[in-house]
């Protein structure tokens, strides 16, 4: 096997997933009371909000705080990652919506 083919092989293995086969990712829910990246406004990282009171997002995702007076602005940051310039998102200060019975 001639070291093009070679490489050309194992470029189709890890495109494919052969090589290095992707791990499930692991969510994980935060109460909107906990001061981490997950539940704060300035970070941009996939996350879902449950009613108010809980957030659902990856253990190991990182993306951007983008808090104008944080030490980490425009870093990447887990979304355990705590700092002292947090505020609480958006979707977490909404008040319930009332539904009478």
């Amino acid at each position: 096997m001639k070291r093009r083919d070679f490489l050309a092989f194992c470029l189709a293995c890890a495109s494919a997933g052969a090589l290095f086969p992707a791990r499930p990712a692991q969510a994980m829910s935060f109460d909107k009371e906990q001061r981490c990246c997950a539940t704060c406004h300035y970070w941009t990282g996939t996350r879902k909000a449950f009613s108010q009171e809980r957030v659902t997002a990856e253990v190991n995702e990182r993306a951007r705080c983008t808090n104008p007076d944080s030490n980490y602005r425009n870093l990447f940051v887990n979304t355990l990652h705590v700092c002292d310039k947090y505020w609480r998102w958006d979707q977490l200060n909404q008040s319930p919506v009332f539904r009478p019975s």
